[in-house]
């Protein structure tokens, strides 16, 4: 989310139209994009199937809306002080652990001297797994140029860990989108935004491979393979 759009959103998010406000007419618009903040039990299942690291669901904040199916509306339960606490210690948990005992695939991240392709290639695995969908190429410059600045002024090693608690603690990751292309009027959700709503709604966390590699392709316009998946 372009942090332009992530500030107007949150600060000032379309009106939620419930169900008895829509009539079943051809002429009637579908309501406007929105966004959804993972409750605390999604928050923990995104982040133990991405970086496979344990989060204390039961001791997340209160919200003011709670146990219900509208308990992840972003405009009703805001990111309050609690919650931004909250997602910075966790993040910092389970970024230190990682950090600390990386696969083999990743462990040039915290050797000196990690070459771009080592970088891009941990950016394009981890921050994608948290976002839910591919990273753009704006995000792996700004991630790749935010990981050289931090090694050199305070190492590897923790350079590769503040990557990692700055995507447990982003927008992109705290809030399920249902943008889609932006455009006026009906909205079309993207692959991936398919992909999220399918998961969370039906298995309560981030969706599985098989989920994202049929975003990736493109197939998730199918409401036969849509219905597979729910299933």
């Amino acid at each position: 989310i372009a942090t332009a759009d992530a500030v107007t959103l949150l600060t000032n998010p379309p009106a939620e139209t419930v169900a008895a406000d829509i009539k079943c007419t051809e002429q009637e618009v579908v309501p406007r994009g929105r966004l959804w903040r993972l409750s605390g039990g999604h928050y923990a299942s995104s982040i133990k199937s991405a970086l496979g690291g344990s989060v204390d669901a039961a001791g997340a904040p209160l919200d003011g809306v709670a146990d219900n199916k509208f308990s992840t509306s972003s405009k009703q339960n805001v990111v309050s002080q609690p919650w931004a606490d909250w997602y910075f210690a966790q993040g910092d948990k389970v970024a230190g652990a990682l950090a600390a005992a990386l696969p083999a695939s990743h462990a040039c991240m915290t050797a000196a001297g990690a070459s771009p392709d080592c970088v891009q290639a941990f950016v394009k695995d981890y921050a994608a797994k948290l976002f839910r969908r591919p990273v753009t190429a704006d995000e792996l410059t700004r991630y790749q140029t935010a990981y050289t600045a931090w090694a050199a002024d305070m190492g590897p090693a923790d350079a590769t860990y503040a990557l990692l608690q700055a995507w447990a603690m982003s927008p992109n990751h705290v809030f399920r989108t249902e943008l889609g292309d932006r455009k006026p009027g009906k909205v079309d959700l993207t692959q991936f935004e398919i992909a999220s709503e399918i998961s969370f709604t039906f298995a309560g966390g981030a969706p599985d491979a098989a989920l994202l590699a049929d975003a990736e392709q493109g197939k998730l316009s199918d409401p036969a393979l849509v219905r597979g998946h729910a299933a």
